[in-house]
């Protein structure tokens, strides 16, 4: 599996439990694997009162349990199985990429691995594909950063 990511987006809507819906708005981040699907995944905190559902605390035993949880997902998602024809994967082409040149001269070797820490590949990552005549809107365009 590459360790690069498309993506992070901020996914927005209705979540319902126990009957009451609350709107929310979830990070995801969207990883390609090897094999031609995505692995979409996130994390994000809730509180139990925020739908109307009372911290557990059972009676029998002397401990209290807190508000927040925290919901952690993972999904992969590929194409159906029969919705490719062989003509439209002999369309794909590896999308060019025009990336500034590194800021660091070389990356951390020692970092611990976690959620937002990926093993570095072995290998250099595959190219993405696209539908052959697919246009980069972003490239050339103004961009800018700011700290909040």
């Amino acid at each position: 599996m590459p360790a690069w990511t498309i993506g992070e987006l901020k996914a927005r809507g209705d979540l319902a439990i126990a009957g009451v819906t609350n709107q929310v708005t979830i990070p995801v981040r969207i990883l390609p694997t090897a094999d031609r699907k995505l692995k979409l995944s996130g994390s994000f905190r809730l509180r139990m009162t925020d739908f109307e559902i009372e911290p557990p605390s059972p009676p029998f035993l002397p401990i209290r349990t807190g508000n927040e949880v925290k919901i952690s997902f993972e999904w992969m998602v590929a194409p159906r199985v029969g919705a490719e024809s062989k003509e439209s994967q002999s369309e794909l082409v590896p999308l060019e990429l025009h990336l500034p040149a590194p800021v660091f001269g070389r990356l951390a070797t020692d970092l611990p691995l976690g959620p937002e820490v990926e093993p570095r590949p072995d290998s250099p990552r595959p190219p993405m594909l696209v539908p052959a005549g697919l246009k980069n809107l972003a490239r050339n365009a103004r961009t800018s950063c700011r700290a909040r």
